[in-house]
């Protein structure tokens, strides 16, 4: 029974850090090595971290708080496990997580979660699926979702960029590249949140990093001699994460007139034809059409009101 190492970073979880850690701890798969990175919090995070460690012998790491890709960093450099998966310290895993992953990896270099469970702010939870397509890596690009051969990944030097946003996708995007006939689980054994303050709703202007995590992940397309393969992918990719969630997650935080500065002219420079993709067609609804039809043809008062309606 091959090992798998689960990195959970931690930042102020204290809330909800007990739940998942014993989601891990009860895994029907047993042989799991559990590293806790505890990135520099402030609450009550570092006493529940060190009950679970005494009980159970959990790896836990402390450090001052670098972010969320530098602490998968540090547990990924900690981890003895042949596979690598990932978990956000405010959510939880049903008990056949890990054993959904090892019954499908087989010599894939990692394996995708066929589906998983979204609740938005305590509401209804709805069940996702990813399907083989391959834009679905693009589209639910967690890192969560997935189980990593760990050697694949350091032969590849594959790790987590220092973004504020965007590090999943410039690290999944680059694997889906790499490798595009991933399997998938068949069950979904991921419970996903997004809690109040987790949307980047506040003005910070980090939250901008996920122009460089996007361009980061087209440049390593391009000297890969990836791109042309996988440009219409890519370019529905800087559709949906840059051009739709970035904007609303900007004025949630009150920086919408420099999204609209920005993104857009970065959409254009990187994407010039982005109109004509033929995702749009396939997957935007119709608000969402709407809105795209605005950016293209500059109307400034149809992007805010796309932007201005909040998750």
């Amino acid at each position: 029974m091959e090992k798998v190492s689960v990195v959970v970073p931690v930042y102020n979880a204290g809330k909800y850090l007990e739940q998942a850690i014993r989601s891990l701890v009860e895994q029907s798969y047993k042989n799991c090595e559990i590293i806790l990175v505890n990135d520099g919090s402030t609450d009550n995070s570092a006493t529940i971290i060190n009950q679970f460690s005494e009980q159970y012998g959990i790896k836990c790491i402390f450090q001052k708080n670098s972010g969320v890709g530098i602490a998968r960093n540090v547990g990924m450099n900690a981890a003895t496990g042949k596979y690598i998966a990932f978990m956000d310290s405010d959510d939880y895993v049903s008990p056949n997580f890990i054993e959904s992953y090892m019954n499908v990896i087989g010599v894939s270099p990692f394996a995708v979660a066929g589906g998983y469970f979204v609740q938005i702010n305590g509401g209804k939870i709805k069940e996702k699926q990813i399907t083989k397509e391959r834009l679905s890596i693009m589209k639910a690009p967690s890192a969560c979702f997935r189980l990593f051969n760990a050697e694949w990944l350091r032969k590849n030097n594959l790790s987590f960029g220092n973004y504020k946003i965007g590090e999943d996708l410039n690290l999944s995007g680059k694997a889906q590249l790499l490798y595009s006939n991933y399997p998938l689980t068949v069950e979904s054994a991921y419970h996903y949140f997004v809690r109040p303050g987790s949307l980047v709703g506040t003005a910070d202007t980090s939250q901008f990093e996920l122009l460089d995590a996007v361009s980061d992940l087209e440049n390593f397309a391009k000297k890969r001699d990836l791109f042309g393969q996988n440009e219409m992918e890519l370019e529905y990719m800087v559709i949906s994460h840059v051009l739709m969630a970035a904007m609303k997650r900007a004025a949630e935080g009150n920086l919408l007139d420099e999204a609209l500065r920005l993104i857009p002219n970065f959409v254009f420079t990187i994407h010039p034809k982005w109109y004509d993709n033929l995702y749009i067609e396939k997957y935007a609804d119709d608000e969402e059409k709407a809105y795209l039809k605005a950016v293209y043809e500059g109307d400034e008062a149809g992007m805010r009101k796309y932007a201005e309606h909040h998750w």
